[in-house]
């Protein structure tokens, strides 16, 4: 048994990796920019990033007096590209088009968009109104649906799977929790599966290492809860039992 848990704890831990969520600012006066989610880009391919600018005073959309940045980064921190838009498309959009040529190497890239608005404040203690946004994303070189380039994915998915519903019969019955934790994390890896095959590995790797995270975080907190019972209550049970023991032989 001691060996099932070292070895579902090398395998938490060799997935543990958790996706960055999007960063924006936190403030209560200022502006709050929204975007629709850019996970599916292809390489060599042009995108146009549209955003919209709201007031977080009055909850307005702010499409007058607005100055928006956008600023384009590769995986190793360089610097591609600064774009700028005074004039919103389609009455509400400040848009950036981002030509093929900035993305003709796939991998992991991220933005920063910086909107500001001058004269839009509600509140007499300021004048212009600023706020940003930024988010991490990836490039794929290849087509989602390509079930070829899937196919890796798909037989080291079904692996991990294995491994998960072996494990769990594996362990005591006094883990139960423990087993009930991991064949749900082996099911829910199971259900993965056709996401892999219609949108691609994508899918696959987002969800798993979100997955993966609260799975961690499940089992660090019965592993303490394990031991904290083993360790402490158990023996402050085995002590209470032994004193009531003796106080009746007195």
């Amino acid at each position: 048994m001691k060996k099932t848990i070292f070895i579902l704890i090398f395998l938490m831990l060799l997935g543990l990796v958790s996706a960055v969520p999007p960063q924006s600012s936190s403030a209560t006066v200022g502006l709050e920019i929204k975007y629709p989610p850019f996970d599916q880009l292809v390489l060599n391919g042009d995108v146009e990033f549209p955003f919209h600018v709201y007031s977080l005073e009055s909850g307005l959309v702010q499409n007058t007096n607005v100055n928006c940045s956008f600023h384009l980064y590769n995986d190793h921190g360089v610097h591609l590209l600064t774009l700028s838009d005074t004039t919103p498309s389609h009455l509400y959009d400040y848009e950036f088009v981002v030509g093929s040529g900035n993305f003709s190497v796939g991998g992991h890239y991220a933005f920063t968009t910086y909107c500001e608005c001058t004269g839009c404040a509600v509140n007499a203690a300021y004048s212009n109104l600023g706020g940003f946004v930024t988010e991490a994303f990836t490039v794929y070189s290849k087509d989602f649906g390509d079930s070829k380039d899937n196919l890796p994915t798909i037989i080291a998915l079904i692996g991990l799977i294995g491994l998960l519903f072996y494990f769990a019969y594996g362990l005591d019955k006094e883990h139960f929790l423990l087993k009930l934790l991991t064949l749900f994390f082996a099911v829910f890896n199971l259900v993965l599966i056709p996401s892999v095959l219609i949108k691609g590995a994508f899918a696959f790797q987002d969800n798993l290492l979100r997955s993966t995270l609260w799975f961690a975080r499940l089992f660090v907190l019965y592993i303490f809860l394990y031991f904290n019972y083993t360790i402490w209550i158990k023996q402050k049970l085995i002590d209470f039992k032994l004193i009531k023991e003796k106080g009746k032989n007195i």
